[in-house]
């Protein structure tokens, strides 16, 4: 059990750092960049312990600035280092341990996807024990318009936005057997993946593949990932999807709590 300071925070963590980590957990939710009043409202940093991060952050690469009007986004520096860590994501003990545990529970190729963008990209993945095998590359891209992951990301995205994305990127995603090429369709399916709290694939990204996704929660419960499995259709009959949505929900459930800081009060006690 940690220390505490009067704050609750733990008296072993350097207050400085978890500011800066607060307000870059905040750019990054951002694709078109925060103002310093927003900034301010989402970490509840005064403002001129924000602007001092900030300008740090910004003059060590983190962090880049916009003029008129002044916007906060994600540096260059951030995008190398994810870049390089995303490589390095395999070699992470208690994630790839989970997904370890989800590949062997389930005999299939598991993966964990993060959004890029109008893009997923696979940060961390274990292969299927079969010969016959669908993988899932570290570092590959996949359009959020097809795929499991894909979709039930986008499903995150508010209605409007998402609709300008589709119209947007699904006239170019590559056409497979299930692709889906009609914007209504598209639709209607995040809808029903909104209900559910998961994501089917048949033939999607492949000639015979099916794949399934369930979302990762931070611990605000926001959608920061989703987990993965895809593998052939003769192996993953209509009868045994319940089974696998199982397996993988355990699994983001683990992954959801390794998201929660230890001072996270929904991670305490676990």
């Amino acid at each position: 059990m940690h220390e505490r300071n009067s704050d609750g925070s733990s008296r072993y963590t350097v207050r400085a750092v978890r500011r800066a980590t607060s307000i870059l957990q905040a750019l990054s939710a951002s694709e078109e960049g925060l103002t310093l009043e927003n900034v301010c409202a989402q970490t509840r940093l005064k403002k001129h312990t924000a602007y001092r991060i900030l300008l740090t952050l910004e003059e060590e690469g983190f962090v880049e600035r916009t003029s008129k009007p002044v916007r906060y986004t994600m540096g260059l520096h951030s995008l190398v280092l994810g870049l390089r860590t995303t490589s390095n994501m395999p070699r992470m003990g208690r994630t790839q341990a989970v997904l370890d545990a989800v590949s062997s529970t389930t005999g299939e190729t598991v993966g964990l996807y993060v959004r890029w963008g109008k893009e997923t990209i696979c940060v961390a993945r274990a292969m299927s024990i079969h010969p016959l095998q669908y993988r899932a590359e570290v570092g590959g891209t996949a359009s959020l318009c097809a795929g499991s992951p894909g979709k039930l990301l986008l499903a995150q995205i508010p209605p409007d936005e998402a609709e300008m994305l589709i119209h947007e990127t699904l006239p170019s995603i590559p056409k497979y057997p299930g692709t889906i090429t009609q914007v209504g369709i598209l639709l209607r399916q995040l809808e029903e993946i909104r209900e559910l709290g998961f994501a089917i694939s048949k033939s999607e990204m492949n000639t015979a593949g099916v794949g399934l996704a369930v979302p990762v929660f931070d611990g605000n419960g926001r959608v920061v990932a989703a987990v993965s499995l895809v593998g052939p259709s003769d192996r993953i009959p209509d009868n045994r999807i319940p089974e696998l949505i199982g397996a993988l929900k355990q699994g983001s459930k683990q992954l959801s709590l390794l998201t929660m800081s230890d001072d996270d009060p929904m991670h305490a006690g676990v």
